[in-house]
């Protein structure tokens, strides 16, 4: 699948043309992550938009204990695929 029919296919940006998708897809930095690799953390600010193209993204919530300060990780809560 090309990148524009991955966001043609994409409900977050129905009502777009396909110049539009093209000037976002141009303007896309692409990004590899490792198995296991942190995207990002509960909490950090960001302005950046994450679209999946190949593979998935687990999301994980962190859970402190109140009379732990350890933040154990939790199990996957969702996942991500393609789109």
């Amino acid at each position: 699948m090309t990148d524009m029919e991955l966001l043609l296919d994409c409900q977050s940006f129905e009502g777009l043309s396909e110049e539009e998708l093209a000037r976002l897809i141009e303007i896309s930095e692409y990004q590899h992550l490792s198995k296991g690799e942190i995207l990002f953390r509960e909490h950090d600010e960001s302005k950046n938009l994450y679209i999946v193209i190949e593979g998935c993204l687990g999301v994980r919530r962190h859970i402190i204990h109140e009379k732990d300060d350890a933040v154990p990780l939790a199990p996957v809560i969702a996942e991500h695929g393609a789109g």
